[in-house]
């Protein structure tokens, strides 16, 4: 597998029950047919991007194949983020995470927005003294590093990290950005500009670049509330 960068219906929630290997695999940890997997942590685990391994493609590779087998054995995160889903189904249509092509990885790392209700709910994890070791959220953040460190950041990843920028340029030219928002055909896939056609997006109004929010009234003018009064009583004493 290289790195560049469906749900499993009647497996969903299945977890693997034994400590030291799971269903469908021998005693020590490997795959039928694929003896280099294993589920236990191999020498390409690192989640401190201080570290020179943090940041070798072959080493990710390891943890991706590693992680992606152990998450398609358990599956019981079939119902959180769409890289599960996406992940699944391309488990169950190639098999083994070899087979995979580069796009569909891509998509599974691209598709983790780091809410991490999967860590939280994983048993997998170094949090759960499991042997493990599973972080699949941290694995999709240095999945990211890695290729952002070697391709670049896009530029609708630098625009959209600063909302405040990008509000500013709309206002300022609000007729053309809601005419090419109103007028961008989709692509193939269904999506303009890898969002999806039928997401509602918000028009810019013309004329208020300029304004701001009016500023907080300070604290000391503030009118005393009720539970103020209520505690400077006698009856708090």
């Amino acid at each position: 597998m290289t790195v560049s960068g469906g749900q499993g219906g009647g497996r969903r929630g299945r977890r693997p029950t034994h400590t030291s290997a799971t269903p469908r695999r021998g005693r020590d940890g490997r795959r039928a047919g694929s003896a280099d997997v294993r589920f236990h942590p191999s020498d390409g685990l690192s989640t401190n991007p201080n570290e020179p391994l943090y940041w070798e493609r072959a080493a990710l590779a390891k943890e991706l194949e590693r992680s992606f087998e152990l998450c398609h054995s358990c599956r019981m995160c079939f119902k959180y983020c769409q890289s599960f889903p996406t992940l699944f189904a391309a488990m169950d249509e190639h098999g083994d995470v070899e087979t995979h092509s580069d796009a569909t990885l891509r998509r599974v790392v691209d598709e983790c927005f780091q809410c991490k209700l999967c860590y939280t709910q994983c048993p997998y994890t170094e949090k759960e003294r499991h042997p493990f070791r599973l972080d699949f959220p941290r694995l999709m953040l240095r999945a990211k590093a890695v290729r952002r460190k070697s391709e670049g950041i896009p530029l609708r990843d630098r625009l959209l990290a600063d909302p405040d920028r990008l509000g500013r340029i709309g206002s300022r030219f609000s007729s053309l950005a809601n005419w090419a928002t109103a007028c961008a055909q989709p692509r193939p896939d269904g999506t303009v500009r890898r969002i999806h056609r039928d997401k509602l997006l918000p028009t810019f109004a013309v004329g208020l670049s300029g304004m701001v929010p009016a500023p907080r009234q300070a604290a000391s003018t503030r009118r005393p509330t009720a539970i103020r009064r209520w505690c400077s009583s006698p009856l708090a004493s």
